[in-house]
């Protein structure tokens, strides 16, 4: 664990220990234990293009792509594209005793490459640039000079291309969203249980009538009415929460909530994603997850109706 101007930096490594001490801030670096990376030459001059190619790049080199994030960089004349997983780093942070809504900027071990003239220490591995690289190696693999220890100037980059922390953290305004339609389903909830137990109370005034003052006559048929007319509500409640947590496992860095709404029959969701191979990731989810959707530029609408 090293520290970098107001903030500390953590290595993520194979040797990590866990961290007792009290961090409030921190940066990543990751090793590439926790990234896949390929450089390229290729003959296009903008960003925006580069990033539409990073899926199909690194999809051979990617066992589950459902939930990997892409950063892609220009290094003198080639094109670094990265493929990882935040949820693993997400769950690591935990791991090791840290708090991971506490992570700031990410930093990636390939951002180094040009300064690993000797390879650095790292427990019982060494990082160290092979064919091209910036590769975990074992230490004795180091060479005749061996390993240097870690310094801390070396780790200090200018630009971090990824933002730390759970790929469905949500921002302020996604959580005000949600949690507004969260509040307004809990109010119908209510509504719809008061009047349901106004409909109970008349139902069971009914079938006393119907059972002319037999007691198991009674208890029975009630307690079926009232228990298949309460099954529907609690399957539909829970529906409602599971759509909830379905939509929210497609928020990402790269994908952002615009509105949401639902009401006693449906619900719609608005999405919009930050490129193009953002969106055909968001597609892919939306399509295993079962969504009904329609693309309209950068924004795509999911509905549907309550079971």
């Amino acid at each position: 664990m090293l520290k970098r101007s107001s903030r500390r930096v953590i290595i993520f490594h194979e040797n990590m220990g866990r961290i007792d001490e009290n961090v409030k801030e921190y940066d990543i670096f990751l090793t590439p234990k926790y990234y896949i990376v390929r450089r390229e030459k290729l003959p296009i001059k903008f960003l925006f293009q580069a990033k539409k190619l990073a899926p199909s790049i690194l999809d051979e080199l990617i066992e589950d792509s459902e939930d990997t994030s892409y950063v892609v960089y220009r290094d003198k004349d080639e094109w670094v594209f990265i493929a990882y997983n935040p949820k693993i780093i997400y769950d690591e942070s935990i791991k090791i005793g840290l708090d991971p809504d506490n992570a700031r900027s990410m930093y990636f071990a390939e951002q180094i490459r040009d300064r690993l003239k000797q390879p650095i220490c790292l427990g019982d591995s060494a990082l160290a640039v092979v064919e091209g690289y910036v590769t975990l190696i074992p230490k004795s693999f180091a060479g005749e000079n061996g390993c240097k220890s870690i310094d801390v100037a070396s780790l200090e980059l200018p630009k971090s291309y990824a933002s730390a922390g759970k790929s469905s953290t949500l921002s302020a305004t996604q959580s005000y969203i949600i949690a507004t339609s969260l509040t307004l389903i809990a109010l119908a909830i209510f509504a719809e249980g008061v009047r349901y137990s106004k409909a109970a109370q008349r139902e069971s005034d009914r079938v006393a009538d119907v059972a002319d003052g037999d007691v198991v006559l009674i208890s029975k048929i009630s307690r079926d009415n009232i228990l298949q007319k309460y099954r529907r509500i609690d399957r539909k409640e829970r529906d409602k929460r599971e759509t909830l947590k379905k939509i929210g496992s497609l928020l990402s860095n790269s994908v952002s909530l615009v509105s949401f709404k639902s009401d006693e029959n449906g619900y719609e969701a608005k999405l919009r994603a930050d490129s193009a191979s953002a969106m055909a990731t968001l597609e892919r989810k939306v399509k295993h997850k079962g969504f009904s959707y329609k693309k309209i530029g950068m924004q795509m609408r999911i509905s549907g109706r309550w079971r």
